[in-house]
């Protein structure tokens, strides 16, 4: 029994080590690309990230999008060069996305042949999302690292993990991005539509959690950029906008509504060789990949369809879609398609089972 014990251990080992090797090296392809794709924009892309690190900022909102930049100084104080701390960032958010998205396929799909056939699919697929969805000239060292943060939400998810695992990932991830703040959201609606399907009180721990945790991300943010920003150099850097803010709100967020579906028009009336049509027929797909999955799952499925759709529309009202990095952070969610889009069996009751 002992003999067996350790083969079996041993094979979990070599199991993992594959899963992990495989998943670094197509990280690393993956950076070559970006390397080859983007060439000299690569540049620009580094000094965003030191303005960031020491004050200067392209945009107030970016300020507050400190921790991969820290981390990459961290990794020069080691004696590497920018470029390569950005790259080692950059490898280990891509290597951690993949793991996570991995091991969250694998956790709802089951330990049999077709748990592990849904775990690579899902591992494969946000490469394939990744490097479909880039565009020069644009990809900062954070977006890297949301995609890590959001691949690891879905993990949390897909294990059931409590409520506290949620809420030590939103304490991490405001530091990166504050769309941290929708996994506080997700938080909240788990314990209102569980209290609701229940017909009981919703969860003190998980409503609590999910309206302090929001809060206190908020308060975070905005004092990071108010204590860290020194001046913002967007309106220098870029002469096809205008020469300074307009409104009090530009400090806070830029509107993007008319820009995005006038370009979606421009898309549909004059398609281009470049295919941008495809940008909002990726936000349809997971729009109605959303759709499907409250139908096939039921209402238990509506916490997560809520911050999935809320980040479509933060991105069609705030970001540019036509730099499709803002994008990216849905890959996790569409590469997970197999878990969502499965219809629930007796046998298999799905990831929203009570």
């Amino acid at each position: 029994m002992r003999g067996l014990d350790l083969r079996a251990e041993r094979e979990e080992i070599l199991d993992a080590l594959l899963v992990t090797g495989t998943a670094f090296m197509l990280a690393v392809a993956q950076w070559r690309h970006v390397v080859h794709f983007f060439d000299q924009f690569l540049l620009q892309n580094l000094q965003a990230e030191v303005g960031v690190l020491y004050g200067y900022p392209h945009w107030r909102f970016f300020q507050s999008r400190v921790l991969a930049p820290v981390m990459e100084h961290l990794i020069e104080l080691m004696g590497m060069t920018l470029a390569n701390a950005h790259a080692t960032v950059a490898i280990f958010g891509l290597t951690g996305a993949g793991l996570a998205l991995f091991y969250a396929a694998q956790a709802a799909g089951g330990q049999d042949g077709n748990g592990r056939q849904k775990a690579w699919t899902a591992l494969l697929a946000m490469h394939v999302l990744f490097a479909a969805l880039m565009s020069k000239p644009w990809l900062y060292i954070w977006d890297f690292v949301l995609l890590l943060t959001t691949a690891v939400f879905y993990l949390l998810v897909l294990t059931r993990a409590p409520w506290w695992a949620f809420l030590a990932l939103l304490g991490v991830a405001c530091f990166n991005h504050e769309s941290a703040v929708f996994i506080g959201g997700y938080m909240v609606a788990k314990a209102l539509v569980d209290a609701w399907i229940e017909k009981r009180r919703p969860d003190p721990r998980w409503l609590g959690a999910g309206v302090g945790g929001s809060i206190a991300a908020f308060a975070i943010i905005e004092t990071l950029r108010r204590t860290l920003l020194k001046e913002e150099m967007g309106w220098k850097l870029f002469k096809e906008i205008q020469k300074s803010s307009s409104t009090t709100f530009d400090g806070y967020f830029h509107i993007q509504v008319g820009e995005n579906f006038g370009q979606f028009y421009d898309w549909v009336a004059d398609p281009s060789l470049s295919l941008d049509l495809l940008i909002p027929v990726y936000l349809a797909t997971v729009l109605g990949m959303t759709a499907l999955m409250v139908r096939r799952h039921g209402l238990r499925a509506l916490a997560l369809a809520a911050f999935v759709g809320v980040q479509v529309v933060a991105v069609l009202a705030l970001g540019l879609t036509n730099e499709t990095r803002t994008l990216l952070h849905l890959a996790p969610f569409v590469a997970l398609a197999a878990i969502w889009l499965k219809k629930p069996t007796a046998d298999a009751p799905g990831p929203f089972a009570a």
